[in-house]
């Protein structure tokens, strides 16, 4: 899963503040799949996930489909560099969660139970922690607070699988918010 977000890095970002993309675009490239080619993600993301052997492959195989699908939607919807990075992001975070639940790898309870919680209150300091954990300074405290929240502070498979889904969401979040500014 870590590699995935690294085909962000196959585009530049360049800030186009005269323009925003609307949210109902970035799912052209979910959309610009074929039923075959979406048979393809799934069996390629699975791949990838395991570590397995031909993990090096199943990414370059993903690479070439989603670059396929960002071409289209990028013509048809006129992006620019800015909006089609960040829906590069959007859709390489959105297949890492969907492989991680098809796979059984995110527990359906425990990301029922972290969106519920996610809806009540002010996570603002949550959300930070999350998108600068690793960083100089932060240590995550916030996150293992919400963990503890959740009442998964002593099951170690449970609180990674929260670690993994906030992670995931945090991406979102955040290609999101880029694809839409101004």
């Amino acid at each position: 899963m870590r590699g995935l977000p690294s085909l962000v890095g196959a585009a530049l970002l360049v800030c186009s503040p005269a323009t925003a993309g609307e949210i109902a675009e970035l799912g052209c490239m979910q959309n610009s799949y074929s039923a075959s080619e979406k048979g393809q993600l799934d069996s390629l993301m699975a791949e990838y996930q395991s570590g397995g052997p031909n993990r090096s492959e199943a990414f370059n195989a993903i690479f070439e489909l989603v670059s396929k699908g960002l071409e289209i939607c990028t013509a048809q919807h006129e992006w620019t560099d800015r909006e089609s990075t960040s829906a590069l992001s959007y859709e390489s975070d959105r297949l890492a969660l969907n492989g991680l639940l098809r796979q059984g790898m995110l527990d359906p309870g425990v990301t029922a139970k972290v969106d519920t919680a996610l809806a009540v209150g002010n996570r603002t300091d949550l959300w930070d922690a999350v998108a600068y954990q690793g960083l100089a300074g932060h240590t995550g405290a916030e996150i293992d607070r919400f963990v503890a929240e959740l009442g998964f502070a002593s099951d170690t498979a449970k609180a990674q699988q929260v670690r993994n889904y906030l992670k995931i969401l945090s991406g979102l979040r955040a290609s999101t918010r880029t694809f839409t500014m101004r």
